[in-house]
């Protein structure tokens, strides 16, 4: 089913790209503002991102066409800020920075998430003893919570394994910190 969703996706997305059909479709250019160019290759692959995170964005000529707009829009904007060198700013690279941090350490434990998973077994006995323990928490009957409750606690399993990987990262690591900062700690 998603191979067949992806095909059409794709017959739509030929049908979005403008300019003349070519033998070498990366060198169709689809808008050119100022300096920046947009070919058709990297804009059809802009509409199939958007058409796979955004929920609401429709692969049609209209929303095609909507789409183009925004990236112009964008472009401009980012054009604008550039020219007045807002990019180079302290204040904006340490945002950059934060932003690259906490996705990089949000894909690390999402791995982990993922690595432990597999390792994570939930007993029906364990299943049944939750529910047994928090019955008050349920209006439905056993069989049709028991999948919620095994996602549940198999969440909370993996967890509390990453938070026992995360510290003994943190006891292996050589940290050293300085007197004056040392009393925050305690």
């Amino acid at each position: 089913m998603k191979k067949q969703i992806i095909f059409v996706i794709f017959l739509i997305l030929a049908g979005c790209g403008a300019g003349d059909k070519s033998e070498n479709a990366n060198t169709n250019i689809v808008v050119k503002i100022n300096t920046f160019e947009l070919l058709e290759e990297d804009f059809n692959d802009l509409i199939k991102l958007e058409a796979e995170t955004n929920p609401n964005f429709e692969v049609t000529d209209q929303g095609c066409r909507k789409f183009l707009d925004y990236l112009i829009r964008k472009e401009i904007l980012i054009q604008t800020a550039k020219s007045q060198k807002l990019d180079r700013k302290q204040n904006f690279l340490k945002k950059i920075e934060r932003y690259w941090e906490s996705t990089l350490i949000r894909d690390l434990i999402e791995q982990k998430n993922h690595d432990l998973r597999r390792n994570v077994l939930i007993t029906s006995e364990e299943v049944k003893a939750y529910f047994d323990a928090h019955r008050e928490n349920f209006v439905q009957p056993f069989e049709k919570v028991k999948k919620r409750i095994h996602k549940r606690l198999e969440s909370k399993k993996v967890s509390e394994k990453v938070e026992k990987w995360v510290q003994k990262l943190i006891e292996s690591a050589d940290i050293q910190i300085s007197e004056s900062v040392k009393k925050l700690r305690t």
